[in-house]
């Protein structure tokens, strides 16, 4: 069995954002802030039936931003996303471009592709965190989840063929359910500055009398989300190999 591996090195500090460098803050009169730093390295692997480069889109930097949005116009805003050093907006999903080359004998029905995305080094378990408190959800490849950490198929269903050899590939996270699936800039800024809050079954805040008041529940959260990123690292490995 042949079998190849094509390893992307992504690297990411503090919940700002898990992949790139700079500064950004989210500010509640006047506090909280987070400080991101990363980078990425693209290997490129050859064998003799196969070979497969990868590179990220154009106009794209292979950057996940878990940040605030561009467009900040909230009615009675309160809680605002700071850019200080032009790190850039909220960035959920970044596209990878592969490109195959099949020898004269290659059946793309024969051949698996796997993907595998997991934390590495600092400390996975941090990551982990910020998925099982539902701060984000897990990533998707071309909106098909991991399962125990991967994704596979054949290059046949990924589309590849001998008159289709590049393919793109969208590796891409979202929002949980701690910001209603949404960013927490638009999520808080639709309570009024003081509205207690407390969370549903779903984890999910809600107006609740009994609760906190939410701006102090913003800045623990946001606080918790940086907490939970910073310092952990990525791998994202495509593996190319004779289905079974």
């Amino acid at each position: 069995m042949k079998k190849r591996t094509l390893g992307l090195i992504i690297a990411g500090v503090a919940a700002a954002s898990m992949i790139g460098t700079g500064f950004a803050a989210w500010v509640i009169t006047g506090n909280a802030s987070a400080e991101a730093n990363g980078n990425i390295q693209v290997d490129t692997v050859t064998d003799n039936s196969i070979t497969l480069t990868a590179a990220w889109k154009e106009n794209e930097d292979g950057k996940i931003n878990f940040i605030g949005p561009a467009t900040q116009n909230a009615a009675n805003e309160w809680l605002s996303f700071n850019d200080e050093n032009s790190y850039g907006f909220v960035d959920l999903s970044e596209t990878l471009v592969l490109t195959f080359g099949l020898g004269n004998d290659v059946n793309p029905a024969d051949f698996n592709i796997t993907f595998t995305f997991a934390a590495t080094d600092t400390a996975p378990s941090n990551y982990e965190s910020a998925i099982s408190s539902k701060y984000i959800n897990a990533p998707t490849i071309n909106g098909s989840a991991f399962t125990s950490g991967s994704y596979t198929c054949t290059l046949a269903n990924l589309g590849v063929s001998s008159s289709a050899l590049t393919k793109e590939v969208d590796l891409a996270f979202t929002w949980g359910k701690a910001f209603n699936d949404t960013n927490p800039y638009d999520f808080y800024n639709g309570f009024a500055y003081g509205t207690k809050v407390a969370k549903n079954d779903a984890g999910t805040p809600v107006e609740n009398e009994s609760g906190s008041p939410v701006q102090t529940l913003a800045k623990e959260e946001l606080t918790a989300l940086n907490t939970a990123l910073s310092g952990v690292s990525f791998k994202l490995t495509i593996t190319v190999g004779k289905a079974a």
